[in-house]
């Protein structure tokens, strides 16, 4: 946990780490692209890419998940 000196400091670094990155996501497709790749869940990742599909729609809370 943070507190709100921590926050900040964490908060400056990843936006220097994000905005000095050529690579960055954001920077490296077109914006159609961007934005279906932020629509994007961890649950439709887990999907395609898994025999699992019964998903909840929170990816990261799974107490029954089957495969």
């Amino acid at each position: 946990m943070f507190g709100e000196l921590g926050a900040t400091i964490a908060g400056l670094q990843f936006s220097s780490i994000r905005n000095g990155d050529r690579f960055w996501f954001e920077y490296a497709y077109p914006p159609e692209v961007v934005a279906e790749i932020k629509k994007t869940s961890l649950t439709d990742i887990i999907t395609r890419n898994t025999e699992i599909k019964n998903m909840p729609t929170d990816g990261f809370f799974c107490s029954d998940c089957t495969v």
